[in-house]
Protein backbone atom coordinates (compact mmCIF):
# COMPACT_ATOMS: atom_id res chain seq x y z
CA UNK A 1 0.00 0.00 0.00
CA UNK A 2 2.56 2.63 0.72
CA UNK A 3 4.67 2.26 -2.76
CA UNK A 4 1.71 2.40 -4.56
CA UNK A 5 -0.18 5.16 -2.44
CA UNK A 6 2.87 7.52 -1.62
CA UNK A 7 2.83 8.56 -5.06
CA UNK A 8 -0.19 9.38 -5.22
CA UNK A 9 -0.21 11.59 -2.25
CA UNK A 10 2.68 13.46 -3.12
CA UNK A 11 1.55 14.35 -6.17
CA UNK A 12 -1.55 15.58 -4.93
CA UNK A 13 0.89 17.39 -2.03
CA UNK A 14 2.58 18.92 -5.26
CA UNK A 15 -0.39 20.21 -6.99
CA UNK A 16 -1.67 22.36 -3.40
CA UNK A 17 -5.02 19.54 -2.94
CA UNK A 18 -3.76 18.16 -0.17
CA UNK A 19 -1.86 19.10 2.94
CA UNK A 20 1.67 19.14 2.75
CA UNK A 21 2.19 17.67 6.66
CA UNK A 22 0.41 14.12 6.18
CA UNK A 23 2.40 11.17 5.65
CA UNK A 24 1.12 8.03 3.83
CA UNK A 25 1.93 6.33 6.76
CA UNK A 26 -0.80 8.81 8.75
CA UNK A 27 -3.03 8.22 5.89
CA UNK A 28 -3.06 4.48 6.07
CA UNK A 29 -3.31 4.64 9.93
CA UNK A 30 -6.18 7.19 9.34
CA UNK A 31 -7.92 4.76 6.98
CA UNK A 32 -6.94 1.92 9.18
CA UNK A 33 -8.18 3.03 12.51
CA UNK A 34 -11.37 4.19 10.49
CA UNK A 35 -12.15 0.88 9.22
CA UNK A 36 -11.30 -1.28 11.78
CA UNK A 37 -14.08 0.86 14.20
CA UNK A 38 -17.45 -1.11 15.31
CA UNK A 39 -19.65 1.53 13.41
CA UNK A 40 -23.33 0.28 13.22
CA UNK A 41 -23.52 0.54 9.58
CA UNK A 42 -21.23 0.40 6.51
CA UNK A 43 -22.54 3.91 5.60
CA UNK A 44 -22.02 5.55 8.36
CA UNK A 45 -18.20 4.50 8.68
CA UNK A 46 -18.10 5.26 4.28
CA UNK A 47 -19.15 8.82 5.84
CA UNK A 48 -16.86 9.12 8.47
CA UNK A 49 -13.94 8.22 6.82
CA UNK A 50 -14.99 10.74 3.90
CA UNK A 51 -15.30 13.29 6.31
CA UNK A 52 -11.77 12.72 7.46
CA UNK A 53 -10.37 12.83 4.16
CA UNK A 54 -11.94 15.69 3.51
CA UNK A 55 -10.19 17.24 6.48
CA UNK A 56 -6.64 16.37 4.33
CA UNK A 57 -7.71 19.01 1.59
CA UNK A 58 -5.94 22.67 1.18
CA UNK A 59 -8.69 25.34 1.99
CA UNK A 60 -8.29 28.48 -0.22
Amino acid sequence: MPDAGAPLLEAAQQSGEVRRDFTIDDLLRLAFAIASGDFPRATQRDHVLGVALDGLTVTR
